[in-house]
């Protein structure tokens, strides 16, 4: 079935109200039309032949998909925008046709995969405070830190503090009303602040970027692993989810919601140079012998722990 077809037939079984069905039959084919077709073709059909057939204007009454395409705050995946993914932005007065597309949106590998990386996050800083006195997290590139709610240990004042950087003075503005009395720490700041040394964040027992590398060139992604290493005191963990080249959604993501990631193989992203050493006073066991990887729901995305947690902490 050529390209142009694939979207005729899903268009017309969503008119007559097999949406949810069309949708799961289209997911797939996109994918498999982006394998199978030279980079050039395939961004003319994710870019202009996929937005200019009328199933994109219908796609686009969805608010979760629409935003994510018409990024209001200038960058895909914003914390409202992941919001959507988490349940936590209601409908109101939506349509049938606009509930049933969010009722498949919700169950697609891609937020199955957010919501779990949420909870995995939640239990490691749940684990980091049973097992850490007076524990310090530092959380880059926070949005509205979903996984601070899910936290019983943050909820309960087990932390010392967790540490919120972001670049969103409106999403820090969220964490700081809703978790500040926690011990968050909101911190404006950018990932080049943050690689250029100015902002300097140390001493912290889990240290993690819950969506980060999604968006990273490997060069970058390197650095940052670099630094957050660094941020580390001894014994401390890092954690570096990421999308991985078996997202079933890639299609969907790149056509209707013009939402490209960096999707990288098992140690791409994360793996740091030879340069990346403790630091002098900080007993951390190098990175890469010690790995502890999550897969999350459907092989779409990965979260890794390095060093894994099982390794004994430094005295």
């Amino acid at each position: 079935m050529d390209a142009i077809r694939l979207l005729d037939v899903a268009y017309d079984r969503m008119r007559d109200g097999e949406t949810f069905d069309a949708m799961e039959d289209l997911l797939p084919s996109l994918k498999e039309l982006r394998q199978s077709s030279p980079a050039a073709d395939w961004q003319r059909f994710a870019r202009h032949t996929s937005r200019a057939h009328p199933i994109a204007a219908r796609i686009h009454q969805a608010p979760f998909t629409r935003r994510a395409f018409e990024k209001p705050r200038g960058y895909p995946g914003d914390a409202e925008t992941l919001d959507y993914i988490y349940g936590q932005i209601p409908l109101g007065d939506a349509s049938d046709f606009v509930r049933e597309f969010y009722r498949w949106e919700y169950q697609t590998p891609s937020c199955g995969s957010v919501r779990a990386r949420r909870d995995i996050l939640a239990r490691l800083i749940d684990e980091c405070a049973a097992e850490v006195p007076d524990a310090r997290v530092l959380s880059i590139a926070c949005g509205h830190l979903r996984e601070g709610q899910v936290a019983s240990a943050l909820r309960a004042g087990r932390l010392a503090e967790l540490v919120a950087l972001g670049q969103d003075a409106t999403s820090l503005a969220r964490v700081a009303d809703e978790q500040a009395p926690w011990g968050v720490r909101p911190v404006l700041g950018s990932v080049r602040q943050l690689l250029t040394g100015q902002i300097e964040l140390r001493d912290f027992d889990l240290v993690y970027a819950a969506g980060l590398f999604d968006y990273l060139a490997r060069p970058i992604a390197t650095r940052l692993v670099e630094v957050m290493f660094r941020a580390l005191r001894a014994g401390g963990r890092l954690v570096v989810p990421n999308f991985t080249p078996d997202l079933r959604d890639v299609g969907y993501l790149e056509t209707y919601m013009d939402w490209n990631l960096t999707l990288s193989r098992r140690g791409r992203a994360h793996r740091p140079g030879a340069h990346a050493r403790p630091r002098p006073d900080r007993r951390v066991p190098h990175l890469p012998r010690r790995v502890r990887e999550h897969r999350l729901p459907g092989g779409a995305a990965r979260l890794t722990v390095l060093p894994d947690p099982v390794t004994p902490r430094a005295a």
